[in-house]
């Protein structure tokens, strides 16, 4: 049983344009929307730790001015208390800088607009004379981690089985050629 390369060559072409279909590029910018969402939420949340930090290490340090200065025991106490206290705000606003700066950038409205565009006009791109076959394959590989196939010839109708493993957290997609 032979397995062409051109039937290969088709049927994950198909899968690929018929994954980054314009239905599916808004549900990419959906998704998109939805982590940079739960980014701003986490990064919320950092804020309010730095908050509570410093209003900890303001609470220690009038702990720590309050007390009469011959109970030096108690002082010392209370000024190694402000001092944990004010490291842990210092770490605090540490990590909330890290994380701003870490902070994935947002699509502007232009990107959207072009992502939405590539999508109604990838079908023709693809097929397109200009395009080689390295710019579809760097294409098939923004999508595609690796295609599997495998040969039945232990049933009445020998068939190849395609599994396409995309990326990006997606399931594979199996075709059956014969």
């Amino acid at each position: 049983m032979n397995v062409g390369g051109q039937a290969i060559d088709a049927a994950v072409a198909e899968t690929f344009l018929a994954a980054v279909s314009p239905a599916a590029l808004h549900a990419c910018l959906a998704a998109a929307e939805q982590l940079e969402a739960g980014y701003d939420a986490a990064l919320d949340q950092h804020r309010r730790q730095v908050e509570q930090a410093r209003d900890a290490a303001l609470k220690a340090e009038r702990r720590y001015r309050a007390v009469d200065p011959d109970n030096r025991l108690v002082a010392r106490g209370l000024e190694a208390e402000w001092n944990t206290a004010l490291q842990a705000a210092a770490d605090a606003e540490a990590e909330l800088c890290r994380r701003e700066q870490r902070r994935p950038t947002l699509l502007t409205d232009a990107e959207r607009a072009a992502i939405l565009a590539l999508g109604e006009d990838l079908d023709q791109v693809w097929h397109a004379a200009t395009t080689t076959d390295k710019d579809r394959k760097q294409l098939l590989r923004t999508l595609l981690e690796e295609v599997q196939i495998t040969v039945r010839r232990d049933v009445a109708d020998s068939h190849a089985d395609l599994l396409r493993c995309r990326r990006a957290g997606t399931g594979p997609t199996r075709r059956t050629t014969g």
